[in-house]
């Protein structure tokens, strides 16, 4: 060692020194990352209620000598894994009454609730949600009307169909011949001799959802723009369809196509034009989408092809067991457009009134109607409307260059996977006239001890509970205005985790 050295710094070794500092310093920053993932993971985890947890809570509604009114909100503390509340009043003077505390989990499957109550309102409605959250759930606890109601009733699973004739023996055998999409944010499209109270029409498909979906072949070339309703039953949609572009008309040729769920785009892609903008009439080469959608929720989906006429689309495939077209379907003869011929083709439809139309003198011809009727086409251009019979009916096609229109209404390329979107939506308001059948998830509630009681069940899975609070409403709309006089005496209610 050089004289005098022994105090002084090296340089190679000082570079070592931090090189080594900065190392112990990125790995305690990835592993104080890792811990924080961890916590909040573990805490999410423990916001979830445990498997086979219940917790039952119960709410008294305290009265004197006379009822006297409550409060339209009651904050009822929290944290309990279980408790029992009393509250002052019992006799619903507003609209609505909130009761609000505080549970131990977040997250749970399932709510179960009894209610007890005297008077019989037009309606009464229990509700819960997640403090802040904007989802809510409703189900009736009392409907005058339905309660009243003189037509026949069948009860099944908590579900009741209504008739006006005795005409079905079973909700299955109903919901088997109708299979009517309610609700699932469809909307009502068109008259209907059905309404539907609180029911959204998943279970009977997951009832008949048992074997793994089958591909659906929609053996069709389709014009232009069209609309689509499919039932998802296995969590998973794959799709598969050719894009042609005719080139009749200048410009270009996209097409965009896109899946929503209750108005929500869970998918979307476009198809570029084929570069030909000029009206050549010369068909391109096909361009080909395919698609697999994984995680979906079970329930009703739209399919959207927007496209102009210029656009024809083929070998159509879904893997899923229900699938209509809304409103209209354009078909198209292949042979007219370059494309091999077309040959019959029969499509099934709840239509009750149905417009025909051909463009193509080569195309005129006759359609069969379930074999015993012939809508005649003799003119192009000009639409051929006529009534039709109650029920499903197959429509044969022997030509198929035409456009069938029936807003409101559903066509199928078979009777079973036929979709029937037309329904009205029920309330204690509405006119029966022209409505034979009501299909309700509604049981009417039982005198016990000189009290009405109803017992009723909600769905909560995939609902979070914003800081672990819960909101249960009791809703009787137009009660404050009316002279009905509504006193409830308890609710209970069990959350569970399965």
């Amino acid at each position: 060692m050089e004289k005098g050295s022994a105090g002084r710094s090296h340089p190679v070794a000082d570079g070592a020194k931090e090189g080594i500092w900065k190392l112990i310093r990125r790995s305690y920053r990835a592993a104080f990352g890792a811990a924080v993932l961890s916590i909040l993971a573990l805490l999410l985890y423990v916001n979830a209620a445990p498997s086979g947890a219940e917790v039952r809570y119960e709410i008294i509604m305290q009265a004197g000598e006379a009822p006297t009114a409550m409060r339209s909100s009651y904050s009822l503390g929290g944290y309990s894994d279980a408790r029992r509340f009393t509250v002052n009043g019992s006799r619903m003077a507003s609209d609505q009454v909130v009761f609000t505390w505080k549970v131990p989990y977040g997250r749970f499957d399932r709510a179960e609730a009894v209610v007890r109550y005297r008077g019989d309102p037009e309606e009464l409605l229990l509700g819960i949600k997640g403090g802040a959250s904007k989802w809510l759930e409703t189900k009736p606890v009392h409907c005058r009307m339905l309660n009243e109601l003189p037509w026949d009733r069948i009860e099944e699973k908590g579900l009741t169909l209504f008739q006006r004739e005795n005409a079905y023996a079973t909700i299955h055998d109903f919901l088997g011949s109708r299979r009517a999409v309610i609700g699932q944010g469809m909307g009502r499209l068109s008259p209907s001799d059905l309404a539907a109270y609180y029911f959204d029409g998943l279970p009977y498909y997951k009832e008949k959802a048992g074997e793994k979906a089958r591909m659906l072949d929609i053996g069709l070339n389709l014009r232009g723009a069209h609309k689509a309703i499919a039932y998802i039953d296995d969590g998973r949609l794959e799709l598969s369809f050719d894009k042609y572009d005719l080139n009749m008309y200048e410009g270009g040729d996209n097409l965009s196509f896109n899946v929503f769920r209750k108005g929500e785009n869970v998918y979307g892609a476009t198809m570029k034009d084929d570069g030909d903008t000029a009206a050549s009439y010369i068909t391109s080469s096909p361009q080909g989408m395919s698609i697999a959608l994984d995680g979906l929720q079970d329930g009703f989906y739209t399919l959207v092809w927007d496209c102009g006429p210029d656009v024809l689309f083929r070998d159509l495939r879904l893997s899923c067991k229900w699938a209509s077209f809304l409103d209209r379907v354009f078909m198209a003869q292949g042979e007219l457009y370059g494309l091999e011929r077309s040959g019959t083709v029969s499509l099934y439809t709840s239509a009750r009134i149905m417009a025909l139309e051909t463009w193509h003198a080569e195309t005129l011809q006759e359609v069969s109607v379930d074999g015993v009727m012939t809508i005649t086409l003799s003119e192009p251009g000009v639409p051929v409307t006529t009534d039709l019979a109650s029920g499903i009916k197959e429509i044969a096609v022997r030509n198929p260059n035409l456009l069938l229109n029936s807003p409101g209404f559903s066509f199928a390329v078979s009777r079973d996977s036929l979709l029937i979107p037309s329904y009205e939506t029920f309330s204690p308001t509405l006119s029966l006239q022209g409505i034979d059948y009501i299909i309700a998830n509604y049981s009417a509630p039982t005198m016990v001890d000189g009290a009405w009681e109803r017992r009723i069940e909600l769905d909560l899975k995939g609902r979070e509970m914003d800081g672990n609070t819960l909101q249960l409403l009791i809703t009787s709309p137009g009660l404050a205005s009316s002279e009905v006089e509504l006193d409830l005496i308890s609710i209970e209610l069990t959350l569970f985790k399965d």
